[in-house]
């Protein structure tokens, strides 16, 4: 009894660990950026980057008490705090830029954590190879499907726009 259910656990954590990836997939890389969903999934990165800034300041925090990490991982954190940092500074100092526009201008910076993520969960083992396979695969479908439907839905409207 006590497989079935760990079996049945496994599964479920599998498909949250499928979902978790495809939507950092879709968010990261506009996935959805010529389509009429770009404004929804625009407003999904805010959550996005939330998650990884969680993220970030556990896994620092972890780092710090065990201090077992690769140089490359902590290259990367480092990358990932003081680059927007100093790309702020500059931009407000040459260009007078306002400190927040700078922030949100350098905020791709943080989907380098995507990276130090994907290596702590194929550390932990709570991320294979297929997981990322059936991810790939569904967002090359999906964007297949929405790319017919939107050309097919929208040619007509945007030719009688132009036309008339």
């Amino acid at each position: 009894m006590n497989q079935i259910n760990s079996l049945q656990n496994n599964s479920l954590r599998q498909k949250y660990a499928f979902f978790i990836f495809t939507m950092i997939l879709i968010v990261a890389f506009n996935f959805f950026q010529a389509t009429p969903l770009y404004k929804l999934f625009y407003y999904l990165q805010f959550f996005l980057i939330l998650f990884l800034f969680v993220f970030y300041v556990l896994y620092f925090g972890k780092l710090i008490l065990r201090l077992k990490e690769s140089y490359f991982v902590l290259y990367l954190m480092f990358l990932t705090f003081f680059m927007p940092l100093y790309l702020t500074y500059r931009s407000y100092i040459n260009f007078g830029q306002p400190v927040s526009y700078g922030l949100a201008a350098t905020r791709n910076y943080l989907f380098i954590i995507i990276g130090i993520w994907l290596i702590y969960k194929f550390k932990t083992k709570k991320l294979n190879l297929q997981i990322i396979e059936k991810a790939f695969l569904t967002l090359a479908w999906a964007s297949l499907v929405l790319q017919i439907f939107v050309i097919k839905h929208t040619t007509g409207w945007w030719l009688k726009r132009i036309s008339g």
